[in-house]
């Protein structure tokens, strides 16, 4: 769209396709950055777990998640960030 602009051909359309452009352009590098805003919280999180279970049980996979959503009801709006598994035939967590 940049190489296609006309401002002499009607700067008041220009000025809006800037607007257009830049808003675009803030988006992706918003969701560029949450990618790394959720690496960061994952190993922090993960982190925080290794002290209390085993590296094994802490899922952030996203079959992990998305089974837990269909098998508890209480999920189906939102998924899980994590879900823990029990080491000894213990009901699953998810957070």
């Amino acid at each position: 769209m940049q190489k296609r602009r006309t401002p002499q051909a009607d700067p008041e359309r220009d000025a809006l396709v800037g607007e257009l452009l830049a808003d675009a352009a803030g988006a992706v590098e918003a969701f560029d950055a949450s990618f790394q805003a959720m690496a960061d919280l994952r190993r922090k999180t993960q982190r925080v777990l290794n002290r209390l279970t085993a590296k094994d049980n802490v899922k952030f996979d996203g079959l992990s998640r998305v089974s837990h959503v269909t098998d508890a009801t209480d999920w189906r709006v939102e998924y899980p960030f994590v879900v823990l598994t029990p080491t000894r035939g213990r009901r699953w967590h998810a957070w």
